[in-house]
């Protein structure tokens, strides 16, 4: 997923990659992007403390987001007219071969 965050002075941009894993949770990881400054000094110095702050700020709108993921349930009854992409990709998905493995609920760790 590609993400973008914008904020009153600033933009955040980002990309997590999950991977399911064999207990039925979620490996979330994310890449945290930050514009390069053009001064040496501020790249040095500054940009570091930045992108640590964006990282930060990121792992907890994402892990916030993650906890309230886990309660929402699919029940096509509940789907509006402009959920009908949605509506196709999951039931592309729910035609797919399954495993047993994948019967459990899924959910994020960081």
């Amino acid at each position: 997923m590609m993400m973008t965050a914008t904020f009153e002075r600033a933009e955040s941009r980002f990309v997590i990659a999950t991977q399911p894993l064999e207990d039925g949770t979620t490996l979330c990881e994310g890449i945290v992007f930050v514009p390069r400054s053009r001064n040496p000094v501020t790249r040095g110095l500054i940009q570091p403390l930045n992108l640590l702050v964006r990282r930060w700020l990121t792992h907890r709108f994402v892990a916030d987001e993650a906890r309230h993921l886990r309660q929402i349930r699919y029940d096509p009854k509940t789907l509006l007219e402009g959920d009908a992409t949605m509506a196709d990709f999951l039931t592309w998905l729910g035609e797919l071969p399954s495993r047993a493995a994948h019967s459990q609920s899924a959910s994020c760790r960081f």
